[in-house]
C-alpha cells in the first residue's frame, strides 16, 4: 500500500477532514496534470477517460461547496 493511501487510511479512521482532503486534492492534481499536460489524455481518445470523468464529477461537486464557502466568509 501506498504511502499516501495509508495516510488516507488513517486520516479517514480517526475524523481527519482537512487531512484527507488535502490528501484527495493532492492526489487529484497528480492526475490530472499528468493526464492533460504529459499526455496521457488525448483529443476524442478512449485511453483513461473513466479517471478524467471520476475527477470532473468530484470537483464538479467540490467547487460550488468551496464557493459557497467563501461568499459566507465575504459578508
Amino acid at each position: 500500500m501506498s504511502e499516501a493511501k495509508k495516510f488516507a487510511n488513517f486520516a479517514l479512521a480517526n475524523n481527519e477532514t482537512a487531512k484527507l482532503t488535502s490528501i484527495v486534492l493532492q492526489r487529484l492534481y497528480t492526475t490530472l496534470r499528468n493526464q492533460l499536460m504529459h499526455g496521457g489524455a488525448t483529443w476524442n481518445s478512449s485511453a483513461n477517460r473513466e479517471q478524467l470523468k471520476d475527477a470532473v464529477q468530484f470537483l464538479s461537486q467540490l467547487a460550488p461547496f468551496i464557493i459557497d464557502l467563501m461568499m459566507d466568509e465575504l459578508v
